[in-house]
Parts: C-alpha cells; structure tokens; sequence
C-alpha cells in the first residue's frame, strides 16, 4: 500500500505531501489541484500522464519509488497497478464486448457489459456480492445478468424489486455508475495491488447513495487502495475526517493540502 505522497509542481501543484490509507478522499475548491493528485499518483507508478518540465512525483509505502518528468520511474516493484476512473453515464450505458484487457474497465466506463461478464465467468460467487453492495447505492437491485445481443455484444438486464429485465440503457446514471465503481472493486485482479483512482465521485449521485457507495469502498479489501476527488460534502462525511484532505490556495496562489 501507499502511505506517503510528495508531488511537486504538477498541474497547480507546487509541492505538497500528502499521507494515504485504505481510502483517501481529496477535495477542495476548482483548480486546486484534485485531479493533479491522481494524475501524479498514476504517473509514479508507471504511467506517465504530464507533460515533460520539472515536475515529480514520489511515492513510499514498504519502498520507495520516484518519478521525474522526462526520466523512467525509479525504484523497486512490482507497485500496484493504478487504474484511473471517471465515469460517464452514456459510456456506461453501451452494449460491449467481453473485457480482455488487464484494466477491466475504461476509465469513461467504456466496456461495462464486458467488465461485469468476464468478472462472473471468473467468480460466479461475485453476483451475490454485486447485488448485495449495489442494493444498498440502488434500492430494489436483485439480478444481473450479461445476455448477448443480436450483433455480438454483451448487453446488462437487470431485474429491480418493482420492474424486472432493465436494460443496462435505461437505467439512471447513479446506478450505471455505482455498477461500474462495485464491478472494479470486487472483480479487478489483484495480482500486485490495484490503487483505484476515482474522479469526482459524485456524479449522477444523491446524496444517500454517496454515502451508501463510499461506505462501501471503505471496506476496501487486502490488495486494493482508492484514491478519490469530490465536491461533496456527503462524500466526506461518509469517509470520515482522518481519510480527507482538503486543498486550497494560501496567500502566494500555491496548493496546499490540510488534513480535516
């Protein structure tokens, strides 16, 4: 697992240190840097998303590594495997083709369909585990089913406690999204750690299923670390003060970063 974080000069970013746990929510007004935080993560651990100047990223946990804009990342491995999501519902929404890729799902939400399948081919005892944490996002859940479509894609029905056979388009973005975060929770493979970078959480949420979603991330198993930026303060709330860290700017314009 991670646990310490310095990033330097990225995006808004002069120099901030930042220590992480299980779950880590970073939230703070626009232009703050929040998004800053999980590029610099995913760059340190060997995916490079910033441009080449003076920037660098450094991460330690039982070991060290670091990065610098223009150099290959440093230090021992494996690290976990950083997997970048920001979901949108239209993306969501669209029949797919069964996931072959080592990252199960897009980082716009691309391939859902897919996702879900390849995790219940792999672990049929995942269903149950699905249905169960998304009822409490999405009240009335009790089936998921992927059924091919007549073009070779896979397409979501689910059945809810009032109406049953839901294709996976006609239902609300909350619930598409809340599958899709649950779907890399429970199924992502684990091999060397997955640290699951989420942007703005929130979105097509009300504010119970905020809280009902981050509650259940916070039971994240051995294996998988997250790391999410919000605007909202259901988020926080859910995830507790000692996993929030707010950014803002002081008197110079630069980022800093306050434990709540």
């Amino acid at each position: 697992m991670i646990e310490d974080l310095r990033i330097d000069r990225v995006g808004p970013i002069d120099k901030v240190d930042l220590t992480l746990g299980r779950l880590t929510v970073i939230t703070g007004a626009n232009g703050t840097g929040k998004t800053s935080v999980l590029r610099a993560l995913q760059s340190a651990l060997g995916e490079p998303d910033l441009p080449a100047d003076a920037q660098s990223v450094v991460i330690a946990g039982t070991r060290r590594r670091g990065w610098k804009a223009g150099q290959p990342v440093e230090g021992p491995g494996p690290w976990p495997m950083a997997v970048p999501l920001r979901l949108q519902p239209a993306e969501l929404a669209r029949p797919s083709a069964l996931s072959s890729s080592p990252v199960l799902l897009d980082p716009l939400g691309t391939g859902l369909a897919g996702a879900v399948a390849r995790g219940l081919l792999a672990d049929p005892s995942l269903h149950d585990r699905l249905v169960a944490d998304l009822a409490q996002v999405a009240p009335g859940v009790q089936r998921i089913r992927a059924v091919p479509t007549s073009d070779g894609l896979l397409r979501l029905r689910l059945d809810l406690e009032r109406a049953p056979d839901v294709p996976q388009e006609r239902l609300g973005g909350g619930t598409l999204a809340a599958l899709g975060l649950l779907t890399v929770f429970h199924a992502q493979p684990r091999e060397h750690g997955v640290l699951l970078l989420i942007d703005d959480i929130e979105t097509c949420l009300h504010s119970d299923a905020q809280r009902a979603l981050v509650q259940v991330l916070a039971r994240a198993p051995a294996g998988l670390q997250i790391v999410l930026t919000t605007h909202s303060s259901h988020v926080v709330d859910a995830a507790g003060a000692e996993n929030t860290w707010v950014l803002g700017r002081n008197a110079e314009g630069r980022t800093t970063a306050l434990l709540i």
